[in-house]
């Protein structure tokens, strides 16, 4: 987490993360959101709304957290960009920065995918409190190198973050009922597809470290 980032590595995408609209395409569509939304002078805030909100040029109504269980055990941290797109339906923070690092990326904008755990969670997980140990509590950010330099997003809830310091990030608003996180992983994107239970394995291991 220390070591510098390199911007270039992080215009690439990942499995999950491949762009599935021509670049020129949806930079024009993009352009065109802005123009709709000018009291938006920042371009990552307006990009995290874009998300949020609809596109009908691209065939998007507008997201829609589901609450259902047995849907978001099966599709959480298993699907592209493209399907939790297509799909109009997120299972949580991890898809919002699965689809705005492929956009961001087609705008440009070396975006990573930073995943994070709850402080109060890390606390209970530390010192064998948890109700279920199974399940890890975090949230996912992404950080955009933008105009010189890296400034965290959180896609999830439309955030723009200047000035950070890692791994220990500090909110001005609460995810979950905390307001702090570490970050312990960067990444392009999660990498192959994971099942629920496949990736709390992979990032208790991690945590362990």
């Amino acid at each position: 987490m220390k070591k510098p980032l390199k911007p270039e590595k992080y215009l690439h995408s990942g499995k999950l993360t491949t762009p599935w609209i021509d670049s020129v395409e949806f930079k024009k569509r993009f352009e065109q959101y802005k123009s709709e939304h000018p009291k938006y002078d920042d371009e990552l805030i307006l990009l995290a709304f874009f998300l949020k909100n609809k596109s009908e040029d691209l065939d998007f109504g507008g997201c829609k957290s589901a609450s259902d269980i047995e849907f978001r055990n099966k599709n959480r941290f298993s699907r592209t960009a493209q399907e939790i797109w297509k799909s109009k339906q997120l299972t949580g923070c991890t898809d919002y920065a699965t689809v705005f690092a492929c956009f961001a990326r087609q705008l440009g904008i070396p975006t990573t995918m930073l995943h994070s755990v709850s402080n109060n969670w890390l606390n209970k997980y530390r010192t064998n409190t948890l109700d279920d140990p199974r399940m890890h509590k975090g949230h996912t950010f992404c950080e955009c190198y933008y105009k010189g330099n890296w400034i965290l997003v959180d896609p999830t809830f439309h955030e723009v973050i200047k000035k950070y310091d890692l791994p220990k990030i500090n909110l001005h608003y609460e995810v979950d009922g905390d307001q702090t996180f570490y970050a312990y992983k960067r990444e392009i994107d999660l990498g192959k597809p994971l099942s629920t239970g496949e990736f709390n394995e992979r990032e208790e291991k991690s945590l362990k470290r």
